[in-house]
């Protein structure tokens, strides 16, 4: 599989995430999910690309604490066991720029 056809079908997923406030009462949203920042590239040109998102939420004092990054050569591969191209399992971290 070449890497144009590999990210084409890879789908970007950042999961884990939790609020400083009960987080089952908050909408959460992602926005503006990049790799080198672009949305949905065709390819990644370097070993070790850089993923950024958007948190959104509603309320006040919410913050991300957590992110999981998973990265699949297609839609149904994506989830925590069968992430076939890289999971980065839970990281403890607000950072959500420039995140390798």
């Amino acid at each position: 599989m070449t890497k144009k056809t590999l990210f084409f079908n890879c789908f970007l997923a950042i999961l884990c995430f939790s609020c400083k406030n009960d987080a089952a009462s908050s909408l959460i949203t992602f926005d503006k999910l990049l790799v080198n920042t672009k949305q949905n590239p065709i390819a990644i040109e370097n070993k070790q690309p850089d993923f950024s998102w958007i948190v959104g939420t509603d309320g006040y004092n919410k913050s991300q604490s957590a992110y999981q990054i998973l990265v699949a050569s297609t839609e149904e591969n994506l989830n925590e066991s069968d992430a076939d191209i890289w999971n980065s399992n839970k990281v403890k971290s607000d950072k959500s720029a420039f995140v390798k």
